[in-house]
């Protein structure tokens, strides 16, 4: 049983390797860049996608929150992120 396992599992493997999007596949559109959010206010910052002449599956948002330069505050931070 495992033998006949064996050759898919390399079928898989290769095909999985190969699944990786090539050059140019992929957009990033940076808005926020290392910016400090500090006390209260709005941080509003526009981000623009590219036109419509690509189709697009996934979107992906990376987001990293830390201490500002300052330092850490005492209290916890609320945050809304709005994509319209």
């Amino acid at each position: 049983m495992n033998i006949k396992i064996f050759p898919l599992f390399i079928i898989f493997l290769v095909f999985n390797i190969t699944a990786y999007a090539a050059p140019g596949d992929t957009s990033k559109v940076k808005v926020h860049d290392k910016v400090d959010m500090t006390w209260y206010g709005n941080y509003d910052q526009w981000g623009e996608f590219p036109d419509g002449t690509k189709t697009y599956h996934k979107i992906l948002m990376h987001y990293t929150m830390g201490c500002a330069t300052a330092g850490c505050s005492d209290w916890d931070y609320t945050t809304q992120i709005e994509m319209l």
